[in-house]
């Protein structure tokens, strides 16, 4: 888990030898925040999400941010890792 859940779960009273802090499998600095003006025109929009292929994990949203942006004519992609879950819940969209 990341480290903000390990510090709620202590926060309710979790004992601390049983809570583990695991890093996240991507180095997010390699990533930098891109503003709107950072970007060129026609440049794709690039999405990344890691998440299981479950509704409450906001996949609905994502979809939704996408059509918005494909209708307002600026190109988008979506990279999607996950594991478990329905992964057929991802298709009807």
């Amino acid at each position: 888990m990341c480290e903000e859940a390990r510090s709620r779960l202590l926060k309710l009273g979790c004992d601390n030898k049983k809570v583990i802090h695991w890093n996240l499998p991507v180095n997010l600095d390699r990533f930098p925040l891109l503003n709107r003006e950072s970007r060129k025109p026609g440049e794709s929009v690039k999405l990344v999400t890691s998440a299981r292929f479950v509704p409450k994990k906001g996949y609905k949203t994502i979809f939704r941010v996408m059509k918005q942006l494909i209708e307002s004519g600026v190109p988008v992609s979506l990279s999607a890792f996950g594991y478990g879950g329905n992964l057929s819940y991802l298709l009807e969209y």
